[in-house]
């Protein structure tokens, strides 16, 4: 038989057995989560950089296909100004002015709009914060 000591030392050798192959389990388990997970981001990763490439050359055919129509309805607009009775060197002078003056105004209303894009609110108050305090009870 036995002891009592013996009984004892052999459950809690049994317990920190037990304890270890929990710990082993649990930490394989937390590992082929991370896998998991750093697998899936892969995935969605390579499928992202396919769709951003299948939606740059979709943006480039669309972009050749609306300036082929803007090319188109110029073309309709000098037509009409010759059956107006224009000739076909005032018919594409007006066009020709007409499309300057739509990038003149487009190229300032960026410049325009640019001054919104630097943060000009955010930057002050962080200006604010960075800027050191000056102690008046001096």
């Amino acid at each position: 038989m036995q002891s009592q000591a013996e009984q004892e030392a052999a459950s809690s050798d049994t317990a920190q057995v037990s304890l270890l192959a929990q710990l082993s389990d649990s930490w394989h388990a937390v590992l082929s989560q991370i896998s998991g997970a750093v697998d899936l981001a892969a995935l969605e990763a390579r499928l992202a950089a396919l769709s951003l490439l299948e939606m740059l050359a979709l943006a480039i055919t669309l972009a050749v296909l609306a300036i082929t129509a803007w090319l188109l309805v110029l073309v309709l607009i000098a037509l009409a100004l010759m059956a107006a009775g224009l000739p076909l060197w005032l018919s594409v002078t007006v066009l020709l002015v007409t499309n300057l003056a739509a990038c003149v105004w487009i190229v300032l209303r960026i410049r325009r709009k640019s001054a919104d894009a630097t943060f000009p609110a955010t930057r002050s108050v962080f200006r604010e914060y960075t800027q050191p305090q000056h102690d008046t009870a001096e």
